[in-house]
């Protein structure tokens, strides 16, 4: 009887341990992690109708990204600003970001703000990272 017992037992968790490993299958890091990670600089963005040097003629939005939180950090290149993330695969969503609140001259930050709330997809490419909406590419960034 005792043998009987403990035999069931063992496959019940040689099948619960078989169930646990394809669930973690399933919730495994993106495979874009280690690319995303880190401090990225501006260097195109889709939409306005004044060069991108007149957008942001001092100071390039920047935007680093902590993937153990969830959320990204950066400069709109007047206002420091953060944000938490939601990601899944190349699937990308911004909350709407909390930022210091000086005055900033021109429409670089609004646009930029905006731009970001609009994304919905990713791609790194070496040290090239663009955001996508509707596959059309919004804005581009170089690694720093």
């Amino acid at each position: 009887m005792n043998t009987k017992k403990t035999t069931l037992v063992l496959f019940l968790l040689v099948g619960v341990m078989i169930s646990s490993c394809n669930l973690l299958k399933g919730h495994s890091a993106n495979k874009d992690d280690t690319a995303l990670a880190g401090t990225w600089v501006l260097n195109y963005i889709t939409g306005p109708r004044i060069a991108f040097e007149g957008l942001y003629p001092e100071k390039k939005p920047t935007i680093t990204f902590d993937l153990d939180k969830n959320e990204i950090n950066g400069n709109t290149s007047c206002n420091s600003f953060g944000s938490a993330i939601v990601r899944d695969n190349d699937k990308i969503k911004f909350d709407n970001p909390l930022s210091t609140m000086m005055a900033c001259p021109g429409n670089g930050e609004a646009t930029f703000v905006s731009t970001l709330l609009k994304v919905e997809t990713y791609k790194v490419n070496g040290d090239t990272l663009s955001f996508y909406t509707d596959g059309i590419e919004m804005m581009r960034f170089a690694k720093q």
